[in-house]
Formats: C-alpha cells, structure tokens, sequence
C-alpha cells in the first residue's frame, strides 16, 4: 500500500530561516579573483624573481674586489680612507682589472652621495680586448638592494669592469668593493601583486558584471556607485601624482613658491592697486627692447620671470577670478598665504566631481541606451584626457590658472546641462544663471574659455526656444523673455564689464588682456604668425606617434618640426616625452564616423547636433590648439580642449553604439571600449611619469619621495 505524502506541519516551515541565494556572478567573480591571486603569485616567484636563479647553484664562483685595488678616473681617494672618493670632475669612473672569471652578476657595493645614481659600464670579455660600453644599466637606489645589482650578458672570462659614475664634480661617494657572482635577492612584493589584484578585478567586474550591462540609470544604486568609484579612482590618481612630484598637501612652510596669483595679486589687490608691488629695475626700464629674451639675457638685466612688463610697472597676465574666489580670502581670513600647490589640488578635484556629473548629465538626456560598463569607460577617459594629471606634477601660477578655468568651466557646463534643457521638464532658468556666472569665472581665470563661453551661447538659443514654447509660457511673452535673458545674460554681461575695467585700468583698453608684454621666451609684441607654427601644434597636440620603450614608463614619443625654421618653444623640462590626444584616447578616431552619424539625424536635430557638438567640441579647440603656436607646446593646455574633443568623439562611438541591435557586436564593442580605456589611462600615467626627474620640480617637502619613484618604477621594470 502506497504511504500518503504528507505535508510538514504550518509550525515546521515557519521556523526555518528563508534561503540566502548566492549570486551566481559574484561565485564567479570569488573564482576569478582565487585564480588571479594564485597565477599572480606563481609570476611573483618565478618571472618578477627571477633574477634570483641566474645565479643558484656553483656553476658561477664569487668574488669580492676591494675598491683601494682599483683604477679611478677623475675620482680621487681621500687620505686617510680606503673606500671614500671625491669627484673632481662631473661623471667620474671607476675600474676593476683582472677579474679572470666568467661573470654572471655584478655588485658595485657603494653608498652615493644622492638618492638615485645612474650609471654605465665599459667592459672587455673573451670576445674582444678593447672595452665595450653598455650606456644606462642602471640606477642605484638607496635601501634598494637589488638596485646594486647588474645582470651580465658577457662571454668566457672576464677581464675589466669600468663604473661611469653620473654624479658631479666635488661629491663624495664610498665604494667598498666590486662583488661578482652573488646571489641577487629575492624580493616578494604584495604591492605589486595587489595592485595588479586590484586592476585585473575592476576589468573583470566592468566586463562581466550582469549590472555592468545594464542601460545607465543615474537612479540605480550600483550605477551611482560605479560613477562615484570611477570618479574616486582618478581622484587617487592625481593625490598620487602629486605626492611624488610635489609631497604632503598638509605640509609646505618654507617649500612653498608663492608666485603671482597666490602672493603678488593679492597683495596688489589689498594695496588698492591693479600693478604689482614688485617695481622693475633701471636697467630693465633701460633697454632699447626689454621684452628680447636673448638681450636680457646676454646683458644680465634682473626682471621677473613671465611678468607683464607696460608703462614703468610690472603686471600679471594671469586670470583674476582665483585670486578673487580663493588666494584673497585666504589671506584675508587667515592672514597668511595659500601656496598655488595646495589650490590647484583642490581646483583638480572640484573638477572630476563635476566633470563626473557633467558625463552623467550627457548619458541620462542623450545617450540613454548606454551600458554602465561604457559609461564607466568614458567617464574615466574623459578625466584622464582632461588635463589635469599634467597639472599635478608641477603646480604653479600657469597649472593654476588652467585647473581653476577647467573648475569654473565644469560647474557651470553642469549647470547648463542639468537645467532641464533638451527635455519635457520645465527649464530651470536658475541653473542657467548659475551656469553664466561660473561659465564667466572660467573666462576670469583662463582668457581662453572666452571662446567657450561664446559657445554656452548657443545652449542658451536652445534653452529660450524651450522657453517659449513650455506650457506655462503666458500669451504675453514681453516680461517673460525679460526674465529669461535677465537671469542667463546678466552674468556674463557684469563678469565681462569687470574684466574690460580690469583690462583698461592696465593696458588702457578694455579688451588687451596683456600677454603680448610678457616678458618669457619670446618677444610677443614683434612675434608674426606662420601657419606652418600652427601647424606644429595641431599635429603634435593631436597626432604625434607615440613609441615604446623597455623602461619605465614604457612608453616614449619626439616631438615633430616638419622642418619648419622659425622660433617654436616645447616645454621639454616638463615633458620631455608628449603624443597626440588621438593616440592616448584612442576613441577620437570615432570623428571620422561623425559626417555619417550626421546624415541619420533630421534637420532640427543636425543642426543642434552641429552648433553644440561641432562648433563647441571640434572648431573651438582646433582654434585653441593653433593659437598655441605663440606660446608654443606644453602639455598642460590640454586642459583648454581635451576633455571637450574627447566628449564629441565619445558622443559619436554612443550614437552607434546605441543603435546596434546585435549583442555579440555590442559586447566587442564593450570590451574594445575597455582595452581602450586602459591604453588611455596608460598612455597619460606614461607621459606624466616620465617627467621625473628632469622638470622643474622645486616643491618636494620628502628627501625620500625619489627613492619611492624608484621603487614604483621598479616594481613594472623587474627586468632591468
């Protein structure tokens, strides 16, 4: 007889504990990470290691060589000392004879008078008996131990080892001996692993993440986190940089510069005055032509660097609306001085949070069928080509004025863009004003935004089209249209009558804002334009190859002449390796396909599409990067047209990609999009990193923060 199934009594299910469903996407994600973590550990100890194993075993025998039993060349041995030597020329060498064994690994054991030695080595081997030269091994890096160590390709025995020594005349360095053939030290590095853990996580949750693949929604929890980690990313990035090149934000006293915007114009100011206190010398008021470079130069003339010299008095050409907003209040509050170093930090950071919303604002009213995972890939490419990380590395009067328009700029773009405009709601002609008002600081503060402000002109054509027609627009629409034009035109109308009387109270006209009487590289009062100068900094700005290197950062680039003569300046203190935007944000190739996705839209929309996409993101900039062949290339102006650029061409690649009815393609597309935001992210870190140490950096508060660079650096370059 079949027993009757019978059903648990009510009592039973209702104390057991509902079932926790695992995600599957997150057991997924544990597995990956679990994997990762154990590949990356396997190429910590065998690839990143090993150099360690070169020498295990007996097949190579060791060998210590005092240095009292070399040959020096301009490095002299100090009496009374067997192992301390002086330079008494710049790049002195040092020689070991008869070494007679084969060599494997070589260990100058020395304590250098800086924190990071380069040097080279000539050596002579079974094959030849003349010495041969190996130039830039390596780096000694104090508390670096695997630093000392150069790995040897030589043949048979070896007979002599010359150290050129890149240290300079008068320093003092010890070196105890040459020690072959020991063992290199192995050094296991969570940092490296965690941070590779770390990048190879975030690419895997960007392209997997069932989320990640949904349509952007600014109202989804997980899509605003996605948005604010991003954003939090390259914030970290900028602190990072600027710790290296410039230290603690906190700590700066006496490692300030305090320059133009942070002392001189405030100061001005506090005097009633609009000329600086600085007064210029009798020689310079002198010359037949102050503004020659080369004949203040020759002549000894005492001036002040990129002053505005007009009338007897010095003058900054440098934007007002910093000095106004910040330097002045600071040091009317506190009655000390704001470092420009400290000000750009927080410029820089207002400008990824607001850059941020602005990418949100785009998506959420344009690009609706966008997947997070592409919203999250050009958000970040959009800050990495903003500008800013080329602003963090050297903060000073220059790198604030552009951090500080690129700030203004990007709050007001919010503004205009969060105002409703473009949709069904009510337009909130609040925000338009608030737009105008920081559209006009960013002219105050980098005269170059004029041209973008003249754009924002265009917005607002837009934004009183809406106006008019909404469904609460009274019959009547005199004092309505007033109103409008009051609160978006007003702003600009009073920040514009302030900068004229700014302009004539200096240079006694209302539209001269000075730069002509800079006196800097050139004689800008004489300078003629040439096309072909132009033309240098559009390709260079926009397409210089780039190329690649086995050392840190990997990545290198020349800049191009095209054989132009004539005077053109490239800022190669600062950035000694540049290459074209199009390079480091790989989608601004996706303007080619701009006439095509043109020719889809109707008339209404080409035209808008055109005015706001064409003439602000495309003709605008092209005008900036040409105007630049006075000033010449330097790569912190990409603050003035960057982000914009980049911000049509992404446009573009969202357009299609929103029309794409194939998933397969969409999800190459999406992966393509993340491979390209990592070659943007690299290429950027790239040309910042290989600044150091050849700029002007003269902020570093750490005696140690080099040894660090050093140590980054190595953690990539294991195999040098």
């Amino acid at each position: 007889m079949r027993n009757k199934r019978r059903d648990p009594a009510p009592g039973l299910n209702a104390r057991k504990a509902p079932l926790k469903i695992r995600s599957p996407f997150l057991a997924r994600f544990g597995k990956f990470l679990i994997l990762t973590l154990a590949v990356l550990i396997v190429l910590e100890l065998f690839v990143f290691n090993y150099k360690t194993y070169l020498t295990l075993g007996d097949k190579y025998q060791e060998k210590s060589i005092p240095a009292i039993d070399s040959w020096t060349v301009n490095l002299t041995l100090n009496e009374g000392t067997e192992d301390t030597f002086t330079a008494t020329a710049n790049n002195p060498s040092i020689e070991f004879r008869d070494i007679d064994i084969p060599v494997r690994t070589a260990k100058l054991d020395a304590d250098a008078p800086v924190n990071a030695m380069d040097f080279d080595v000539l050596f002579s081997d079974s094959t030849r008996e003349g010495l041969y030269r190996n130039k830039d091994v390596g780096t000694q890096v104090k508390t670096v131990e695997r630093s000392y160590y150069t790995i040897t390709s030589y043949s048979g025995d070896v007979n002599t080892i010359r150290y050129t020594l890149h240290i300079d005349r008068g320093d003092q360095i010890v070196i105890r001996s040459l020690d072959l053939n020991e063992t290199v030290p192995m050094h296991f590095s969570v940092i490296r692993i965690l941070l590779l853990l770390i990048i190879a996580a975030a690419i895997y949750f960007v392209a997997k993440a069932p989320c990640m693949a949904l349509n952007y929604d600014g109202t989804n929890t997980k899509h605003i986190w996605a948005n604010v980690i991003t954003a939090s990313f390259f914030l970290g990035t900028i602190v990072f940089i600027y710790g290296i090149y410039v230290g603690d934000p906190f700590y700066y006293s006496d490692k300030a510069i305090l320059d133009q915007l942070s002392k001189e114009l405030p100061d001005a100011f506090m005097n009633g005055q609009v000329s600086l206190l600085t007064e210029p010398s009798e020689e310079l008021l002198a010359m037949d032509n102050p503004y020659d470079w080369g004949a203040r130069s020759s002549e000894r003339i005492s001036y002040s660097w990129d002053h505005l010299l007009y009338n007897g008095k010095y003058y900054s050409y440098y934007g007002i609306a910093p000095v106004l907003t910040l330097f002045l209040p600071f040091r009317l509050i506190t009655g000390t001085y704001l470092p420009c170093m400290n000000a750009i930090l927080i410029f820089c950071m207002l400008a990824t949070v607001f850059l941020s919303l602005c990418w949100h604002e785009v998506l959420k009213r344009w690009f609706p069928k966008t997947t997070a995972s592409v919203a999250v890939c050009g958000q970040f490419m959009l800050l990495c080509s903003s500008g800013m990380v080329y602003c963090m590395f050297r903060p000073k009067f220059y790198e604030a004025a552009e951090t500080a328009g690129l700030m203004f700029f990007a709050i007001g773009l919010y503004f205009m863009l969060s105002s409703n405009l473009f949709t069904q709601e009510k337009l909130k002609v609040y925000k338009l004003a608030l737009s105008a008002v920081f559209v006009s600081l960013a002219v105050l503060s980098r005269p170059t935004f004029g041209l973008y402000a003249v754009a924002m002109l265009i917005f607002l054509f837009f934004a009183l089209r809406q106006y008019l027609k909404a469904a609460d627009a009274p019959a009547k629409k005199g004092k309505y249209v007033l109103k409008f034009l009051a609160a978006s035109l007003l702003p600009y109308a009073f920040f514009a009558v302030l900068q004229m009387a700014y302009n004539y109270a200096r240079f006694g006209s209302p539209f001269d804002f000075g730069i002509q009487y800079s006196l800097t590289i050139n004689d800008f009062t004489r300078a003629e334009f040439h096309p072909s100068l132009a033309w240098i900094s559009i390709y260079n700005f926009l397409f210089g190859l780039p190329g690649l290197s086995s050392s840190f950062p990997f990545i290198n680039c020349s800049n191009e002449w095209f054989g132009v003569t004539g005077y053109y300046y490239f800022e190669y203190s600062q950035n000694p390796m540049t290459f074209g935007l199009f390079w480091r944000a790989l989608p601004m190739f996706a303007l080619v396909f701009a006439p095509r996705a043109l020719r889809t839209l109707d008339r209404e929309k080409r035209l808008r599409a055109l005015l706001l996409g064409g003439v602000g993101c495309i003709v605008i900039p092209v005008i900036i990067i040409a105007s630049t062949w006075e000033s010449g290339h330097a790569m912190r102006y990409n603050v003035d047209f960057g982000w914009q650029m980049l911000f049509a061409a992404l446009a573009v690649c969202l357009y299609f990609y929103g029309r794409i009815k194939n998933e397969r393609i969409k999800r190459l597309l999406r992966n393509a999009l993340i491979v390209c935001t990592i070659l943007c992210f690299l290429g950027n870190m790239a040309s910042v990193m290989t600044q150091w140490p050849r700029g002007e950096n003269s902020f570093n508060s750490n005696p140690y923060q080099e040894i660090a660079y050093h140590k980054f650096a190595m953690l990539f370059e294991f195999w040098n």
